[in-house]
């Protein structure tokens, strides 16, 4: 798109007397250039303010500027038990690790309660079909304090709406949207008793939620409540728009007919395939909700490519989590463990799931209500460099291996950052695995802690040190590490011989070539998914993988514990690849969003699920490829397509492609509609 991106430390900023422009000046290849700009943006950071630190500190809590830095394996928790933290507040991140945590913090606070995430309801009479009852509609006018009262004459307008038929009363409310308002309107409703209850006030997205959630409450079918925007209609300024708009929503409401209730019960177990550490974490805290787990590791032991790292920058220890993780699984008696194992075959939906294993000699077939993808990733192996072949090129993953066990014997370093990563180029991932640049860090720090004076270079394209590993940065920096980084146009040349290796590059401060032999030349490679299982797996239960191989989430930032099918869920390394306090993180949330769809054992359709009207369907199939839920497909034995309402998101696509008007929805009748609209125009 034309944009420059300069990699470069800006010296000067200031403004032009003569102009007002911008000029800033840089140090490039070692000279100083300045150059006009009619804008400059800085790129701050954020910290916490006074406020959260107070509020941190009434709790016993003490916080950086960059927040309260939780245990590194022990995300959101704060050190005092049932008081969690996540978002900022624990770092800084972006949204969708901040919702990440919300939903983890809440899944370790249910856990604390020993109780899921279930939400009952007191079940309560379904109002008689309109077939069966002549409607009495009740209308609730909203003053809107004043707002909408001084705009429309409400004492004309009470008496209008009062003439409609079918309506058996009309009240006004001061505010419908406040507790006080919502409290009269409930004692409304059950002092007049109506079958039918229109509420025009501010638009339905503002006080739909509200009151379609206290009438669940009070045990009253939803479709009771009709809604009227008489805020809009108030603003129009003409005096027929408020009575054409209350008219409309009575009209509609009188020839709605009401849903049938449908709903089932759902299997509370869980099967979760991969037993790494999320794997494990997702298992533990599935059983902490009450959900039976299936835990299926197609190795012999658990732990993933965890069980093989040996420390991290923060000082802890994976493998040794990887073996606490596995011993708790090993002995909850609610976790059913298969080694060795893999799934063949899966069928079924969310709350009804069939699963084939393999296990040992035999097969076995498992039910259960949802499913968690644990995966994983690995270190990804490129032929580059002489990796492989020369014992002194090694990935960062085999450094770590050698300065645990002592056999690390190098003393002039070179490590050489996005090794056959963010490239196009056959055998290199073309996206950045987020974590390489904190293990050069660490590894850094790390041969410096053993030999002092020894010399370690990273070059590097951008040094991705974010929240407090900026932190792990400077201490590198002060302890002697030279940071050079490189454009990729020019990126370093790397000579690898049988048993030498010799690194040439560019460096930017006085724009000189510098040819380097190290002892070891470390590459910071990616990490990569099991792209063909993720995508045979991913197949078996309807969900999707990016071009990377990688999980694809329902929603990038929001819902990334989510996968784009009801009941599935993902954690961990095979979703992308990130820290360990991270995919713990994932595990977790994954395990609490899951445990508030299965906690109540009991699925529900929505209120206005879709129908089909078997004398009229022809079986053309438009509405099965309109659905975007797998709802919909076709029964030849019935010769019409079959809704399956616990799936159904009452989206109304299939309702729209249906030449023969076979498709309906309850609650929205065409009969109901063209009323509606007639009223309007």
């Amino acid at each position: 798109a034309g944009i420059e991106f300069v990699r470069a430390m800006p010296s000067l900023l200031r403004q032009s007397p003569l102009d007002g422009s911008i000029e800033i000046t840089v140090s490039r290849q070692g000279s100083l250039s300045t150059e006009s700009h009619s804008l400059a943006v800085l790129a701050g950071g954020f910290g916490q303010g006074e406020e959260a630190k107070a509020l941190c500190a009434s709790f016993g809590l003490q916080i950086s500027q960059n927040g309260f830095a939780c245990g590194e394996f022990t995300p959101c928790e704060s050190g005092v038990e049932g008081l969690y933290l996540c978002g900022n507040l624990a770092g800084a991140k972006d949204i969708p690790e901040s919702a990440i945590e919300g939903a983890h913090a809440a899944g370790l606070a249910a856990s604390l309660m020993a109780s899921g995430a279930a939400e009952s309801f007191p079940e309560g009479p379904t109002p008689a079909d309109w077939r069966e009852e002549e409607p009495k509609i009740g209308v609730l006018l909203c003053e809107c304090d004043g707002y909408n009262s001084s705009r429309a004459d409400f004492n004309a307008l009470k008496e209008k709406i009062a003439s409609l038929a079918g309506v058996s009363f009309v009240e006004t409310i001061a505010h419908a949207c406040s507790r006080a308002g919502m409290s009269e309107a409930r004692g409304v409703f059950a002092g007049k008793e109506p079958n039918r209850l229109i509420l025009a006030s501010c638009s339905e997205r503002i006080v739909a939620d509200m009151y379609n959630h206290m009438f669940k409450s009070m045990g009253v079918h939803e479709e009771v409540l009709g809604f009227a925007d008489l805020r809009a209609a108030v603003m129009a300024n003409t005096d027929d728009t408020p009575l054409s708009t209350v008219a409309a929503a009575v009209k509609s409401s009188a020839l709605k007919g009401f849903a049938v209730q449908v709903s089932e019960v759902a299997d509370k177990s869980v099967l979760v395939i991969g037993g790494g550490i999320s794997g494990m974490s997702a298992a533990l805290r599935l059983s902490s909700l009450g959900h039976p787990v299936h835990l299926v590791e197609k190795e012999k032991a658990l732990g993933g490519l965890a069980a093989s790292s040996r420390y991290t920058l923060g000082g802890g220890e994976p493998a040794k989590l990887a073996a606490e993780l596995a011993a708790k699984v090993e002995s909850n008696p609610a976790i059913t463990l298969y080694l060795g194992a893999r799934v063949l075959q899966a069928k079924g939906r969310v709350g009804a799931f069939k699963t084939a294993i393999n296990a040992g000699e035999s097969a076995v077939e498992i039910s259960h209500g949802a499913v968690v993808l644990a995966t994983g990733a690995r270190e990804n192996l490129p032929k580059i460099h002489g990796l492989g072949e020369n014992g002194r090129v090694v990935t960062q993953k085999q450094a770590e291996a050698l300065l645990a066990e002592g056999k690390f014997d190098g003393k002039k370093v070179v490590m050489l950052q996005c090794a056959a990563s963010r490239s196009q180029e056959a055998g290199s991932l073309p996206y950045c695995s987020r974590v390489c640049c904190t293990h050069a860090l660490k590894n850094s720090l790390k041969i410096l802690e053993s030999a002092p004076d020894a010399e370690v270079t990273v070059l590097y394209r951008d040094l991705r040190a974010y929240g407090d590993y900026e932190l792990a940065y400077l201490k590198a920096r002060k302890a002697g590490v030279l940071f050079t980084a490189f454009d990729p146009e020019n990126a370093p040349r790397v000579k690898a011989g049988s048993e030498s290796v010799e690194v040439s590059f560019s460096e930017p401060s006085f724009g000189e070539s510098v040819s380097l032999s190290p002892d070891y030349l470390i590459l910071s490679v990616g990490m990569a998914p099991d792209a063909e299982e993720a995508l045979r797996l991913a197949s078996l239960y309807g969900a999707e993988v990016d071009d990377n191989g990688f999980y694809r989430e329902k929603n990038k930032k929001t819902a990334t514990a989510d996968l784009s099918v009801p009941g599935v869920y993902v954690a961990g390394t095979g979703h992308a690849p990130k820290h360990i306090g991270e995919a713990l993180s994932q595990a977790g949330a994954a395990a609490a969003r899951l445990s508030a769809l299965l906690s109540s054992g009991v699925l529900r359709a929505p209120k206005n699920f879709s129908a089909v009207d078997k004398r009229i369907c022809s079986r053309c199939g438009l509405c099965v490829e309109a659905c975007p839920y797998g709802a919909r497909e076709i029964d030849e034995a019935g010769k019409a397509a079959v809704v399956d309402p616990i799936l159904c998101k009452a989206c109304g696509a299939c309702v729209t492609v249906c030449p023969n008007k076979a498709a309906s929805q309850y609650g929205f009748t065409p009969a109901g509609i063209m009323a509606g609209l007639d009223e309007l125009l």
